[in-house]
């Protein structure tokens, strides 16, 4: 389940309280997508995206010293289990509870446009863990997404099954030439 409303109202605080109780009985997975003053509407997610520029802003509102530890203070005190961390041309981090921080880098050569990163985000980890996938793999997928929109020619496209199924097969193949 994704939660989403660029903090035009339609999620309530009361609402999102239901429905994030509401798929944890359930065991769905919830992705948040908060704006940084809606983030009591995201306590008891799975997993909050951010822009590197929110984490960062975070940092300094509360005077904490790096981007690990405000993600650790973040997780902690909204019951997240990871924050996803989109950082445009400098790929993405993955911040999990339990693990040490995940990151990987943007393999886009010039990055072309950022309009549509969260979304591609949301959409990857909501296929993901779906499918019973971990946070891990949702975020190699949220990152895989998101070099697409970077890649993409400023336009209304979208991001298709194609798209991204290439650009997979593109990282495969690097990796098996990384790896000889």
């Amino acid at each position: 389940m994704v939660l989403s409303d660029y903090g035009k109202g339609v999620v309530s605080d009361t609402g999102a309280r239901r429905v994030i109780a509401a798929a944890k009985a359930a065991d769905v997975p919830v992705i948040c997508d908060p704006k940084l003053t809606g983030l009591h509407r995201t306590v008891g997610a799975t997993v909050a995206l951010f822009e590197i520029r929110g984490l960062e802003l975070l940092r300094r509102r509360n005077n904490l010293s790096t981007a690990e530890e405000t993600a650790a203070h973040f997780i902690a005190e909204n019951e997240w289990q990871a924050m996803l961390v989109l950082g445009g041309e400098h790929g993405v981090t993955l911040y999990h509870r339990d693990d040490p921080p995940l990151k990987l880098p943007c393999l886009v050569d010039a990055p072309k446009q950022l309009i549509g990163l969260h979304d591609a985000a949301a959409t990857a980890l909501a296929a993901a863990l779906s499918n019973g996938r971990s946070l891990a793999a949702g975020a190699r997928l949220a990152n895989a997404a998101c070099e697409c929109i970077l890649a993409a020619e400023a336009s209304f496209e979208v991001l298709d099954r194609k798209t991204l199924s290439t650009r997979l097969d593109e990282l495969a193949w690097q990796l098996q030439i990384s790896e000889r």
